[in-house]
């Protein structure tokens, strides 16, 4: 809530912009982005791109540190180096931000001298500071938006101004909020997990196990994820309740008696009061309380039967028992996985219910549940709670998941946006980039995963070998970890995170450098040297991923290009053009595409051969290929006639990239022939690839036509 009055003086000089109805639906669509943002990070990252762009000028958004009472600088949008240096902590009184941070309310500085964001940068000359205040008036930040002029808002533009301030402010309260209640039940659920497991040394790790093979089970059973989320934690926490069983009965190396027996079996009922108590855990009771339920009904605390049992928990107990069959305990030894599944076969309707049975029998027979997974304790995802291991273990596990990605490396695109998402779980807070080297530009490609659901993964950027920290890693070889990137004079900033730490090692194959792995972060010293350890393992085998993903790509690049012109091919063409038909409706873009056919081509093989008409189409096929973007696709789509696809555009911009192709093949020295053009764009002229191709064929041949040039 930003309070009035302001402190601002209205210059005459400056006209009035008034809150026009467009403004208005330009600030709602804003704030309706803003909700929809998952993190406070997300959520800054939003705000100041959005401030930018509503008001024309550039942002940066300070957070409220409340033990050091100080602003720290968590995302920019358009500022310099020393700008962002400048401001990186700010004393509350202290600049723009730190007075409206102060007073909480509104403050214009258009004095350069009284900011030191202003007096580092000459370009700048006036700053509007917002204090975002949570529902009870906490200061939790300040957005500032900095801006060339040196005159301040007028009087219409401050209700825009204010209302974009309560709504950053209150959704950076919700996120925060969110935020801690999460951070609150990570560590329950945590906590729980170790004290079971500090009680009961025997089963050490049964608890993560039992929870990865119920994931796996019910995602079997094609259960909706939300229950597989909660069917995964009930197995994390299934044995919640042995916290209140006697040391002397759980650690136990010898067989239980009858009365220690009674007391073991009271730790589903123990375990369901434990969870009971948690709001956020309550969902999970019933899959605990019941994980020893029998589908006979011989089993306890309730003696239920059949389809009474949720289903939850007879995945779980399935899961439990299968744990327990395959691992050692003092008093016997462990089976193997074989033995196992025979007992869940012949006890399927009697112990264990039918279907949960069927479930896992299922798994193990596709091999997602297998004797090396069985004996390779603690590998499931742990539900993304981070856990403290050693830099060999954690290589270890991140390259057994990474691993099971080899199967799509015939996509590098898929396979390094397989690879970002894995190391970017990993590595909590961070941002992954893997840098693929292109030796004929001396170029570094990242890819990443398009946004939205299903997106397809496409490259984001691109890094000259030798700029910034990366480039640098990619020149020299040398894995570099940099605790504060914004003291580096190699760092380049990219997009309006700020990011204050970055660990990049370089993936070297016999000897080259194929690419760089890049994480960053917005904290300062984020990465440990056992980080940069576990990195470095993770590299080379990531380094032979990409030699294999290049081979495939080579081979397949070979099937699908024309061996005259070295343009795709036919078939090519209309892959392409699928995956980008797709893309655009996913992303709600335009997309444009061109037919061409060589005007007169007959006569000229009739009266000069076919090799020279061969050298024509060679030449042709040059000249589209110069005068495309890298991501658009030149196609000879079949005989004399080529295609275009040029993605994000629309048809009256691909027109006008047509008439520089037309005078570039009117200056060749070879004299080459005219091309008859048709265009159609999506979604305008078809929704799919061959309405599309229809309709450019039949402008293609009318402009054909009105020339009167014979075929």
């Amino acid at each position: 809530m930003v309070a009035s009055p302001v402190d601002v003086t209205v210059s005459p000089e400056r006209p009035a912009l008034p809150v026009a109805d467009d403004r208005l639906s330009a600030l709602q669509r804003v704030l309706q982005q803003l909700r929809r943002t998952p993190s406070p990070e997300d959520l800054a990252q939003a705000a100041v791109a959005a401030g930018a762009s509503l008001f024309g000028g550039r942002a940066g958004l300070h957070r409220y540190r409340h033990p050091s009472d100080r602003l720290v600088l968590v995302a920019a949008a358009e500022l310099t180096l020393p700008a962002v240096a400048a401001a990186e902590t700010l004393p509350l009184g202290s600049g723009a931000a730190g007075r409206a941070g102060q007073a909480r309310r509104l403050v214009v500085l258009d004095r350069a001298a009284d900011d030191p964001v202003l007096a580092g940068c000459p370009d700048l000359g006036l700053a509007w500071a917002l204090p975002l205040l949570g529902t009870d008036d906490d200061l939790l930040g300040v957005l500032t938006l900095y801006f060339t002029h040196a005159q301040p808002p007028d009087r219409a533009e401050l209700p825009l101004v204010e209302l974009f301030a309560q709504h950053v402010g209150l959704a950076l309260e919700h996120r925060l909020l969110a935020h801690r209640s999460q951070d609150l039940y990570r560590a329950t659920v945590t906590s729980l997990v170790a004290a079971v497991d500090a009680k009961d040394p025997f089963t050490h790790n049964h608890s993560w196990q039992v929870a990865a093979y119920s994931r796996t089970i019910a995602e079997a059973l094609g259960l909706p994820p939300r229950e597989v989320e909660l069917i995964e934690l009930a197995g994390l926490l299934h044995d919640v309740g042995k916290i209140g069983i006697p040391d002397r009965v759980l650690q136990k190396a010898d067989a239980l008696n009858g009365e220690e027996w009674a007391m073991m079996r009271r730790h589903p009922e123990l375990g369901a009061r434990i969870l009971g108590d948690h709001p956020a855990l309550a969902a999970v009771v019933p899959f605990v309380l019941h994980h020893h339920e029998r589908f006979d009904g011989h089993g306890y605390p309730d003696g239920l039967s059949g389809d009474a049992i949720p289903l939850g928990a007879a995945i779980v107990g399935l899961a439990d028992a299968v744990d327990t069959m395959t691992s050692s305990r003092p008093y016997r030894g462990a089976c193997s996985l074989d033995s196992a599944v025979e007992e869940v076969q012949r006890q399927s309707g009697a112990h264990f219910h039918p279907l949960a049975a069927d479930a896992f029998l299922r798994t193990v027979d596709a091999k997602q549940i297998t004797a090396r997974t069985v004996r390779a304790r603690g590998t499931t995802r742990e539900l993304r709670l981070k856990r403290a291991i050693g830099a060999e273990a954690r290589a270890f596990g991140l390259l057994q998941r990474i691993s099971g990605e080899v199967g799509s490396l015939v996509d590098i695109r898929r396979f390094l946006a397989e690879l970002n998402a894995l190391m970017e779980g990993e590595f909590p807070g961070a941002s992954c980039a893997v840098f693929v080297r292109d030796p004929s530009r001396n170029d570094l490609l990242t890819i990443r995963e398009q946004g939205g659901d299903g997106g397809r993964p496409v490259a984001e950027a691109s890094l000259r070998v030798g700029e910034g920290i990366a480039g640098w890693v990619a020149e020299h070889g040398q894995a570099q970890n940099v605790p504060n990137v914004l003291e580096d004079d190699r760092f380049i900033r990219r997009g309006h995170r700020l990011l204050r730490s970055e660990l990049a090692v370089p993936l070297m194959h016999e000897g080259r450098c194929v690419g760089v792995l890049a994480l960053s972060h917005p904290d300062e010293a984020a990465f440990s040297p056992v980080d940069q350890q576990v990195l470095e393992m993770v590299a080379a085998y990531v380094a032979q991923a990409l030699e294999v993903a290049d081979l495939h790509a080579r081979i397949r690049r070979q099937a699908d290009l024309d061996a005259l012109t070295g343009l795709l091919n036919h078939g090519a063409f209309y892959r392409r053009l699928d995956r980008a038909l797709d893309d655009a409706r996913a992303s709600d873009t335009s997309l444009a595409i061109a037919l061409a056919d060589v005007d007169g081509f007959k006569a000229i093989n009739d009266a000069s051969g076919h090799l020279a008409g061969d050298e024509i189409l060679r030449r042709l096929g040059g000249h589209l290929s110069a005068h495309v973007r890298s991501e658009d696709s030149v196609a000879r789509y079949g005989g004399d006639e080529f295609a275009l696809i040029m993605i994000g555009t629309t048809p009256g911009t691909l027109k006008t990239r047509l008439l520089k192709i037309t005078r570039a093949i009117q200056r060749d020295p070879g004299q080459l022939p005219r091309l008859s053009w048709g265009v159609a764009g999506f979604p305008d002229d078809g929704a799919v690839a061959t309405e599309l191709v229809a309709q450019a064929d039949a402008r293609m041949y009318a402009q054909k036509r009105a020339r009167q040039t014979p075929r």
